[in-house]
């Protein structure tokens, strides 16, 4: 079966509110459409990184994303991964501003995870 790392983005938009543009509409029924129909055809991985992410916000919001991500195996963050983190910076693929991104990248990359 294959790995699924879940980022902040299938979260926030499952539990986000009605979308006023067509595109985002799109966007939050496919991702509902995806984790109620699809997600059990992959084994789902997080990070605390994400967890962090996701418990920021309004309170209610909150919680609904912290109630989705529950159950789901953490990754380490383990110095491999730091590592990873900090070429990316190094080598200004990204600017330093947002590290929880690129921590997220990285983590993706370690485990060679679809980042969806």
């Amino acid at each position: 079966m294959a790995t699924a790392y879940i980022g902040t983005t299938i979260p926030v938009m499952y539990t986000g509110r009605p979308a006023q543009r067509l595109i985002e509409a799109a966007r939050l029924s496919l991702t509902k459409i995806w984790w109620d129909g699809h997600r059990n055809e992959s084994d789902l991985v997080c990070s605390q990184t994400v967890i962090d992410k996701c418990s920021k916000g309004n309170a209610e919001m909150a919680a609904k994303r912290l109630e989705l991500l529950e159950g789901i195996p953490l990754l380490e963050l383990t110095q491999d991964v730091a590592t990873i983190a900090e070429n990316f910076f190094h080598f200004r693929l990204f600017p330093r501003k947002p590290q929880i991104g690129i921590f997220l990248l990285s983590e993706g990359q370690k485990v060679n995870v679809e980042n969806c």
